[in-house]
């Protein structure tokens, strides 16, 4: 196969991966005309762009009160801890004691 076959190839894949996150956080966020997926697919999204940012070089990750978030945020928070744990991200997370004990 020749080269310059293969980088339309890898542009496209990254292109499409690059469309998709988007795509998602735009749901999440209201910013589309559709509503949002299911919590899978916003997680994937979230885990690739944070891994995007991570290539980029080390990263920190700041989540604030979390002692007021709701199960799906805590979900992903957890997820994200999990799934990203070969990259140079790190996540710090701030809540009160009470969050431990439902935790």
């Amino acid at each position: 196969m020749p080269r310059h076959f293969l980088e339309h190839a890898v542009e496209q894949s990254v292109e499409r991966l690059v469309q998709a996150v988007a795509e998602r956080l735009c749901e999440v966020l209201g910013l589309a005309a559709e509503e949002a997926r299911p919590g899978y697919e916003l997680f994937w999204a979230v885990r690739r762009l944070l891994e995007a940012l991570a290539a980029r070089g080390p990263l920190v990750v700041f989540f604030d009160d979390v002692h007021w978030a709701e199960e799906t945020f805590l979900n992903l928070v957890e997820y994200l801890g999990n799934a990203i744990r070969d990259r140079a991200v790190l996540m710090v997370c701030l809540a009160r004691r009470e969050l431990y004990a439902a935790r």
